[in-house]
């Protein structure tokens, strides 16, 4: 192979949406949907997958095969984003990144990658690179109302024409324009990857590259664009957030600090959690109502280093603990008793800007072989077999934001390369948990299915959000109180009006807790206004519990 010096740029970029920003809907087809048809099943097919009719009996096997190597893939993107994450964390830093973003990468280099590059390109993603598309592909049909995804590719003209089957991995499985530029006017196609990033990031990011990033040595430029979040499915109530201390590992500062109390308790031998769903959702099953989106944030035990909980953090550790809430135990029937477990958080605002330069973590994942010149991603062109094309740079830039109304975060990565280089009511005990992420803490944002589209680091936090509210503020007329929903078989419907015949708004979560500020008794129900304009009813003390 010739070792002629030419260069290449992969533009990654990912985002979360502001709240207000509109969402993209997928345009894919539904993969995987079946038909009846007098004892057969047509099936709608993902690409790749054999097309014509099976029986019932052919297609439920189909799909217990299709769900099991459905949930390994899950777990092994999940080693995947949990790997690069900790590859990344910086003593004392605070850090936040999309493996996500950094996954959809990697699929479109092991697509155009070559030979041992490939190979390399296909251990780092935990699967072959055609099951990693069929990963991606699944994932955007499931839960692309979830984030938005896009990607392009532009190659330069003067390295030959595109080569058909990555033409064609780009259209089935991302979605990804392939497009072809001169690349000696390299304003133009600086002005079209820069474009492209600030539309689907809601021009959060703006001006990802300059025209002195390409040339006509420049092989390719990749993009890949990808957005979420919205505000909180239960706001955190901006008169309760206090200045407080945040213990970091380099000192003592003081923070806004938000409250928010909810039914349940999450945590294992290590640590406590919060799991908080953002405002989109889904009903499943029996009216049973799930976000989307997720934030969750983790607090190691007392007297356990963030340091050492990092480097020891899986997938597995994250997903044990989306499963360990306690709602209530220790139930006497003879005594008609029961602990019902509360958790009181407090969570801090946060406001982050960084920039990584991710050779390093990369190489320590095994992948510095892709900054060598034995790399090759010619496959990308029909012709361009003497182009062993190595990665040269790589950065990450983030920016994140959470508070009282919603999280949103934002992300760019740059990849520089080159040629060569029911009955009566019990007693009931309540057990409050303090769950006060005031020291550094583990956060991120994964989806109802636990695929984690961001996750970071919190170590050493300063105010960068103006403090909290006056305390000239004039006080509320009524006295918030909190109150629990206890319905038991489905979800409390939220309504815009203190009447059965209001206009349904929205579902209240069963075990979620609420503050409601107004009561209003129209002789049917007693109403609480649990925010603007949304009111719950309860139903004779069955659907609501009035904490004390």
């Amino acid at each position: 192979m010739k070792s002629i010096m030419r260069k290449m740029l992969l533009v990654l970029c990912s985002s979360m949406c502001i709240a207000c920003g509109s969402k993209q809907e997928s345009t894919r087809k539904s993969s995987g949907s079946a038909h009846r048809v007098e004892g057969t099943v047509t099936t709608q097919q993902a690409p790749g997958a054999d097309s014509g009719t099976m029986s019932i009996q052919q297609v439920d096997s189909f799909y217990q095969s299709f769900d099991q190597s459905l949930e390994q893939a899950n777990l092994r993107y999940g080693k995947f984003a949990v790997d690069f994450f900790k590859s990344a964390v910086g003593q004392d830093e605070n850090e936040f990144i999309s493996p996500l973003s950094m996954y959809y990468t990697l699929g479109i280099l092991a697509n155009g990658a070559v030979g041992d590059t490939k190979a390399l390109a296909e251990t780092a993603l935990g699967m072959k690179v055609e099951d990693a598309n069929r990963f991606l592909f699944d994932l955007q049909q499931k839960h692309g109302d979830s984030f938005n995804n896009a990607t392009s590719v532009i190659l330069n003209s003067q390295w030959g024409g595109v080569n058909s089957t990555f033409q064609s991995v780009m259209d089935q499985y991302y979605e990804g324009s392939v497009k072809q530029e001169d690349f000696n006017n390299a304003q133009k196609v600086v002005d079209e990857v820069n474009s492209f990033v600030a539309s689907k990031t809601n021009n959060r990011l703006t001006n990802l590259i300059s025209s002195e990033s390409v040339s006509p040595d420049t092989g390719f430029i990749a993009i890949n664009a990808l957005a979420t979040g919205s505000e909180w499915f239960n706001p955190f109530n901006p008169e309760k957030t206090e200045m407080k201390p945040f213990y970091g590992t380099k000192g003592e500062t003081s923070v806004p600090m938000m409250k928010k109390s909810a039914g349940g308790w999450y945590h294992d031998d290590e640590a406590q959690a919060m799991f908080k769903g953002l405002n989109d959702f889904v009903v499943e099953g029996d009216e049973n109502v799930i976000s989307k989106v997720d934030f969750f944030a983790i607090l190691p035990n007392e007297g356990i280093d963030i340091q050492d909980y990092v480097k020891n953090l899986t997938i597995e550790k994250i997903l044990n603990l989306k499963k360990s809430l306690i709602t209530e135990e220790n139930y006497d029937a003879q005594a008609n008793t029961v602990d019902v477990h509360v958790s009181n958080f407090e969570l801090p605002r946060m406001n982050l800007d960084k920039e990584y330069d991710l050779q390093q973590p990369l190489a320590n994942m095994g992948l510095s072989q892709l900054f060598t010149d034995q790399a090759d991603f010619s496959g990308m062109f029909a012709n361009a077999s003497d182009r062993n094309t190595a990665i040269t740079d790589i950065k990450q830039k983030v920016t994140m934001e959470v508070n009282e109304e919603h999280a949103q975060a934002a992300a760019a990565t740059v990849v520089m390369g080159g040629l060569g280089s029911a009955g009566e009511s019990p007693t009931i005990t309540y057990i409050y948990h303090d769950v006060f992420f005031n020291r550094p803490f583990v956060c991120g944002f994964m989806n109802r299915d636990e695929i984690i589209y961001f996750i970071g680091v919190m170590q050493n936090l300063t105010d960068t959000s103006g403090g909290v509210q006056s305390s000239n503020a004039q006080p509320s007329q009524s006295t918030s109180k909190q109150l629990e929903v206890i319905v038991q078989d489905s979800n409390l419907n939220i309504r815009d009006i203190p009447s059965a015949n209001g206009e349904l708004v929205g579902k209240a979560k069963n075990g979620e807790i609420y503050t409601y500020e107004e009561v209003v008794d129209d002789g049917q129900y007693k109403w609480y206004r649990i925010g603007e304009h949304q009111w719950v009813a309860d139903g004779n003390g069955e659907w609501i519990r009035v904490l004390p």
